[in-house]
């Protein structure tokens, strides 16, 4: 019998710019590992974008809360699509809206975990050589 606290969400759900920052912050504060600083957010990620999570597995660490590490697809001041991966607490992914229908969100999870997609390092590494 499984333990629901530890069953991953299969859901992609969206968020926005100004979310993912105020989620960062959060992150920063905890110490949570995988997340993206509110500066690397703000210089590079589109202020109107529309990102996706996918919560991949359940991160613990000794001093910071149970946490998702999830796939993220950010939406770039380019125009262009990175993946990287974001750590978020439970009770804010929660409330984030799900991507509908399900298809599309069907196509975004395959899309965060398929190839082709630039991680965010890559993107940074290849506009640096620009």
């Amino acid at each position: 019998m499984s333990d629901d606290r530890y069953d991953v969400p299969h859901e992609v759900k969206e968020i926005d710019t100004v979310t993912l920052t105020e989620l960062g912050r959060t992150g920063e504060r905890l110490r949570l590992n995988a997340r993206l600083s509110p500066e690397r957010i703000a210089a590079h990620v589109a202020a109107d974008g529309v990102h996706h999570l996918l919560p991949l597995f359940w991160h613990t660490k000794p001093d910071t809360p149970r946490h998702l590490r999830c796939g993220m697809l950010l939406r770039m001041r380019t125009g262009e699509q990175v993946f990287g991966t974001f750590d978020v607490l439970p009770e804010e992914f929660a409330p984030l809206t799900r991507v509908r229908p399900r298809e599309r969100e069907r196509d975004l999870a395959h899309r965060m975990l398929g190839e082709g997609v630039p991680t965010i390092v890559e993107w940074e590494r290849a506009r640096e050589t620009r």
